[in-house]
């Protein structure tokens, strides 16, 4: 970890702010139970909502691939406590990453290891605070860019928020 700067400091404040008016649609859901297998509703939601996405003749997306690439991910703890935080990338159906991280009070972000693919696709990303309930985002969440880097925010409050960013970092390239 590395300590707080100026610029991560107003980027991480600014994201909560912006993202105060999504409160309301990241809140406790239905989705918001643990995985346990690929069958069921779920499934078939993801492949309803990836066969729509191949339907909408937008295939050029970021760098030339389809759906929406998924760039970084960082972590950012502004809690005066220490947390956990899980997250779960799942890609077309797959999980291609579930981690687990240690957040320390007020230290700064943490970037997680890209264990993705840059291929694109039918993205879902699952963060919970310290084991209780997963919230979710899609690509959906943010009209389906071409890309897009998540920044999981433990707030003051020790709240959790997940902020979008498609013009930034991994998707500037």
């Amino acid at each position: 970890m590395h300590d707080c700067t100026r610029r991560r400091l107003l980027a991480a404040t600014g994201a909560v702010v912006g993202t105060g008016a999504l409160a309301g649609c990241l809140g406790d859901s239905e989705d918001d139970e643990e995985p346990d297998d690929e069958s069921g509703d779920d499934a078939e939601e993801a492949t309803a909502s990836a066969d729509d996405d191949t339907d909408d003749g937008n295939d050029d997306g970021f760098n030339g691939v389809e759906g929406t690439v998924l760039g970084d991910i960082t972590v950012d703890n502004l809690h005066e406590e220490n947390h956990e935080i899980d997250v779960q990338v799942e890609i077309d159906g797959s999980t291609e990453a579930w981690r687990t991280v240690e957040l320390e009070a007020r230290k700064g972000g943490v970037e997680l290891e890209r264990e993705w693919s840059s291929d694109g696709g039918n993205f879902r990303v699952r963060v919970r605070l310290d084991g209780e309930q997963f919230v979710e985002v899609t690509p959906g969440d943010w009209n389906d860019p071409d890309c897009i880097s998540l920044l999981v925010i433990i707030g003051h409050g020790g709240d959790l928020r997940i902020a979008g960013d498609t013009t930034g970092g991994y998707c500037a390239s």
